[in-house]
C-alpha cells in the first residue's frame, strides 16, 4: 500500500514527504490516496488567490507573521494559513 501511495503520490519533499496535493494557477491536482483534508488545503490556497485582492492577502500574511515569525516566507504563511483552516473545518 505504501508503494502504491507513493507512486500515485504528486511527488517527495523535504524529509521524504508525500505530496498529496498541488495548487497551481491551472488547477488543483489531488492524490487518489489523499485524506479529504488534503482538498480543503488546497482549495484554500486558490479561494485566497482567487477572492482576496493582492493587498488584503498580504495584510493577512502580516497580520500571521507579526504573531508567528516575522521572517516567515510567503509559503511558509500560505502554508500555516492552508493547515489552520483545514483544522477549522
Amino acid at each position: 500500500m505504501l508503494e502504491d501511495t507513493l507512486n500515485d503520490s504528486l511527488g517527495i519533499v523535504g524529509n521524504d514527504e508525500v505530496i498529496a496535493g498541488e495548487c497551481t494557477s491551472q488547477l488543483i491536482r489531488i492524490s487518489t490516496y489523499a485524506p479529504k483534508s488534503v482538498m480543503y488545503h488546497e482549495a484554500f490556497h486558490k479561494i485566497i488567490e482567487l477572492v482576496l485582492p493582492d493587498k488584503e492577502r498580504e495584510a493577512l500574511y502580516e497580520a500571521y507573521r507579526k504573531n508567528n515569525g516575522k521572517n516567515l516566507s510567503e509559503r511558509a504563511v500560505a502554508e500555516a494559513l492552508a493547515d489552520m483552516f483545514v483544522d477549522y473545518m
